[in-house]
């Protein structure tokens, strides 16, 4: 690192400005109005207000701080508090508040859950060098987070291509204003092997056991292979009942109900937890299925069943009901032939996106050791 990069301890180089604001319930948000909230969840404006007097008084920009969630946020506009665990930090003479921010966000926090955890911020060192070049640094992380960003969008903009393609085919369920056949789902599925849910207690992970899918595993209608835990054989062998196949469909029926997933190929013979239920599809195409079941109609039908308090649920029996419109095999095949070019697309795009955050990464690391 160069000689003129200089070490300040957090409070030598942060000011918490924090104190004395007027902070927003989440119950008081507005869709819309003249002061945006800045709160710790994911989303850059958590809502709005039209009490100009809860504008936080802070000079602009300064940097937002999650105190549970860890979420950092660069704000250089006029906004207000969030009511519960937010942070403003102000740059003192010397940072500029850009660099702050990137500088913070590369730092490795412990996670505590929904803990505090600006204890832990306070703890570090922010290292800079001066401020033309800190400048200089924040501006290049920026142009690379840009490229993040668009690839992220056009990932979103591909999720919103495959629904249009499919109301395109089969218009709205809910009205079925094209007169498709109806059929319960497990008049959809193989009659050896019910739709069900798996195992209840899988007990410690076994490196050398059965893989068994959780919910949590499941995401964008695909499942992190690299994340699956293991089972001993004897308690697979005792839900044998709930083993899965290529090309078989789960969907989560406790917590976040109607996630699917697809099984691939490397899952063949794994099992699924008491959360997730099993759909064996038979007389229909698979890529519709999925798609059907994921749809804003069966989604909606889905969470009209959900009870529970603590643990919201669907019971297997209403899963069992759901009704699915049937279109051609020819229509629902053209569907899949379509779909499967933009999964392609997706695909090529995902790619891209882990080679834009190693880059990401590696600017990260390079700019604040003085090496960009």
């Amino acid at each position: 690192m160069k000689a003129e990069w200089r070490t300040w301890t957090f409070d030598e180089a942060v000011e918490d400005a924090s104190g004395g604001n007027i902070k927003t319930p989440q119950g008081e948000y507005l869709p819309k109005g003249e002061l945006p909230i800045v709160d710790q969840g994911e989303k850059l404006v958590g809502g709005y207000s039209n009490e100009l007097a809860a504008a936080c008084r802070a000079s602009l920009p300064v940097v937002v701080f999650g105190d549970h969630t860890r979420r950092l946020k660069y704000v250089d506009f006029s906004f207000g508090m969030g009511a519960d665990g937010v942070k403003v930090l102000s740059p003192r003479v010397g940072i500029d508040a850009k660099y702050l921010y990137h500088y913070l966000r590369s730092l490795a926090l412990p996670a505590a859950g929904y803990d505090r955890h600006f204890k832990y911020l306070k703890r570090v060192s922010i290292t800079a060098p001066p401020l033309p070049e800190q400048r200089r640094i924040a501006e290049v992380l920026d142009r690379a987070e840009t490229l993040r960003s668009q690839r992220r969008q056009a990932l979103a903009q591909l999720d919103a291509l495959a629904e249009s393609i499919f109301l395109d085919m089969f218009g709205d369920f809910e009205s079925n204003a094209r007169g498709w056949p109806i059929k319960a789902l497990e008049e959809l599925n193989d009659t050896g092997r019910p739709i069900g849910y798996g195992i209840l207690m899988p007990g410690p992970d076994q490196p050398d056991g059965v893989p068994y899918v959780r919910v949590v595993d499941m995401k964008n209608g695909e499942i992190n292979v690299s994340g699956v835990r293991r089972t001993t054989l004897e308690i697979n062998h005792q839900y044998r009942r709930s083993t899965l196949r290529t090309g078989d469909l789960l969907i989560s029926i406790r917590g976040h109900v109607g996630r699917m997933a697809r099984v691939p190929a490397e899952l063949d013979a794994a099992n699924i937890t008491q959360d997730s239920a099993r759909i064996a599809p038979a007389g229909v195409d698979v890529t519709y299925l999925l798609a059907a079941l994921r749809s804003a109609a069966s989604q909606r039908w889905m969470q009209r069943r959900t009870r529970g308090v603590a643990v919201q649920g669907l019971n297997i029996g209403d899963l069992r009901l759901l009704p699915v419109p049937l279109p051609p095999r020819k229509l629902q095949e053209q569907f899949a032939r379509r779909i499967n070019v933009v999964d392609q697309m997706r695909q090529i795009g995902r790619v891209q996106t882990l080679q834009l955050n190693a880059l990401f990464a590696s600017l990260q690391h390079r700019a604040f050791r003085g090496e960009l």
